[in-house]
């Protein structure tokens, strides 16, 4: 019997490791189109929010779905093919979170909490995707068209925002004399203040508390 970490052991383990990386890239090859492209989407949303998205190439999301390049160019022929695929997925994921918190049976004002809670928590739950829209929000130069679509998904996320501000007013829990469309604004700038305290490591229970602050100060 081989003692543990001989060159037997070794061996066998690696030879382990390789049928691993046989069977999933096996699994790989038998994914049908609509799979594959979505496996890519999903490397490359690794890739963007590893290098950034100025950097992301075909050949890194390539190398991250063990897929060779000209697979990924099959699928994105071009550099905004591929950016647009990432930045789609980031507004997929945002709208649905927007759409989702302001449809819930929730009183109004717990909605907004509770959307604001979830964009921070992003951080932690979907870390690439969080990353890549704090980056997104930087491209104003718009090559490509990417800060139109950036623009195009903050005024989403801020319609549903001032559409449940003004259900507060109508019940009386926030000031008639409240503008809701500068009071989403500071909202929702607050939470992506809050995803960059994340990242900055800040405890908890100082985000949490600047969370309430900033909508009642936003509300009052």
């Amino acid at each position: 019997m081989d003692r543990q970490g001989s060159p037997h052991a070794a061996s066998a383990g690696n030879g382990a490791a390789a049928q691993v990386n046989l069977a999933a890239r096996a699994k790989r090859s038998r994914m049908r189109p609509e799979e594959r492209r979505a496996d890519l989407v999903r490397a490359a949303l690794q890739v963007a929010a590893s290098k950034g998205l100025g950097r992301l190439v075909h050949a890194d999301v390539a190398r991250t779905a063990s897929v060779s390049t000209p697979t990924a160019f099959f699928y994105f022929p071009d550099r905004e093919a591929l950016l647009k695929a990432v930045v789609r997925e980031v507004d997929r994921y945002y709208r649905t979170m927007a759409l989702n918190a302001h449809a819930s049976t929730s009183p109004a004002r717990r909605r907004i909490r509770d959307h604001v809670h979830k964009i921070v928590q992003s951080m932690d739950s979907d870390h690439d995707h969080a990353l890549i829209w704090l980056e997104w929000a930087a491209l104003f130069r718009n090559e490509f068209g990417l800060w139109d679509m950036y623009v195009d998904l903050q005024n989403f996320v801020l319609g549903q925002l001032v559409h449940t501000i003004k259900i507060c007013q109508d019940e009386g829990t926030v000031p008639r004399k409240v503008a809701a469309s500068t009071s989403a604004r500071q909202i929702l700038a607050g939470a992506q203040v809050m995803m960059q305290m994340k990242l900055m490591h800040q405890d908890q229970d100082v985000i949490e508390s600047y969370l309430d602050s900033n909508i009642e100060h936003a509300l009052a």
